[in-house]
Parts: structure tokens; C-alpha cells; sequence
């Protein structure tokens, strides 16, 4: 966006370029494109949390229980 405005507003600053509007054109167009694929990324990950968490409400998860282990034997100190 602001590579964009600058070319708009003043091309003078940005040196280099030899067709300002070929450059204003490819930085609007890759804004573009970038919220583009962001916007399908939020959207992804919308459905995959809400896909998650239709897979955990499934009940699986009743009857685990961690094993009990004597966590004294490995359990160190640093002044040991």
C-alpha cells in the first residue's frame, strides 16, 4: 500500500523506476494478492478450529487418565 501511494502521489522519491504506471500497477496488484491469500489463511483456520472442535466434543477423551509415575526419581535439582 504505501509503495503504492508514493508512486501515486510522488514518483520523484522512488528512484529507479522507468514506467511509473507498470510500477504503480505490480504494487497495487502484490497488495492485492497478499490480502488475497491472507484473507484465505483467516479463513482456513476459521473452518479447521471450528473442524477441531467438532473432533474433540466427540467423548474420546472420558475415560483417559495419566499414568501415575514417581516423579522424585527425576527430579534433579542444581545443587545436586
Amino acid at each position: 500500500l504505501f509503495v503504492g501511494v508514493m508512486l501515486t502521489t510522488q514518483p520523484e522519491f522512488i528512484t529507479g523506476i522507468e514506467d511509473v504506471k507498470e510500477a504503480k500497477s505490480n504494487a497495487f496488484g502484490a497488495m492485492g494478492m497478499f490480502l488475497g491469500t491472507f484473507l484465505l489463511s483467516l479463513i482456513g483456520l476459521a473452518r479447521g478450529s471450528r473442524s477441531d472442535e467438532k473432533e474433540t466434543d466427540s467423548g474420546m477423551e472420558s475415560g483417559y487418565q495419566l499414568a501415575s509415575v514417581n516423579t522424585s526419581q527425576f527430579v534433579s535439582s542444581r545443587y545436586d
